[in-house]
């Protein structure tokens, strides 16, 4: 018996004798899944759906940037971004120096506006829309 064969009969032998085999006939049931809450019913904690992708002021998920959804007309707001990357908001380039906090003025005009953040190591920027309400 060759070296590969006999391998291949003690890992037979082993997941045969554990059930932890890769054919579906020696692999152990699983609990079925439990059904959804129907209607109004508030998700248990641990089964909360994924987040918005982003909240007013909050971490946006997988970014590491805090970026907030509206500001009022002239307002003055802060966003929060890594080190060294580059904000364009409002026709400006702003880059973002120790602590990563850049203060950005919103234009009179409302309407919805995009703020992008270019990171180095990112081929495209991260788009981000405010909403821009009037006074």
């Amino acid at each position: 018996m060759n070296l590969f064969r006999r391998r291949f009969a003690m890992w037979f032998a082993f997941a045969a004798a554990t059930g932890t085999g890769g054919c579906a006939a020696s692999s152990p049931a699983t609990a079925p899944t439990p059904p959804a809450p129907a209607g109004d019913v508030p998700l248990p904690a641990h089964r909360h759906p994924i987040p918005p992708r982003s909240s007013p002021g909050e971490l946006v998920p997988n970014t590491g940037m805090r970026v907030p959804r509206t500001a009022a007309a002239g307002e003055t707001f802060t966003i929060s971004v890594p080190v060294g990357a580059v904000v364009e908001a409002f026709g400006e380039h702003v880059e973002a120096q120790a602590g990563g906090e850049i203060r950005l003025q919103a234009p009179e005009a409302p309407g919805v506006h995009v703020i992008r953040v270019r990171q180095s190591g990112r081929a495209n920027p991260v788009p981000f829309r405010i909403t821009i309400t009037p006074r």
